[in-house]
């Protein structure tokens, strides 16, 4: 059995509240991961150290964001990343 058959096979076996426990844990997970990703863009922004290139520029180039996405990433960081979370929550 290929395994993407054999992925989807132990999904289907799995009962529903351990899907659902899954879902919120790895959304969690993104949210942190966010939250930090953020602080160090912001941190890299306020470094100024990059050459010849903006932060939007390199974020686009080094981590494979679209220019658009790339420019509002430094200023999501500098306004305080995922606003609605306290940073104690986020990094649980």
């Amino acid at each position: 059995m290929p395994v993407v058959g054999l992925e989807n096979r132990e999904l289907q076996d799995l009962p529903f509240a351990q899907l659902e426990d899954e879902l919120a844990v790895l959304a969690s997970h993104l949210y942190a991961g966010t939250c930090r990703w953020l602080e160090l863009v912001a941190e890299v922004d306020r470094r100024d150290q990059l050459v010849a290139c903006t932060t939007a520029a390199w974020l686009a180039w080094r981590c494979g964001l679209t220019p658009r996405a790339a420019r509002a990433r430094p200023r999501r960081a500098a306004a305080g990343g995922v606003a609605s979370h306290p940073r104690g929550v986020r990094a649980r």
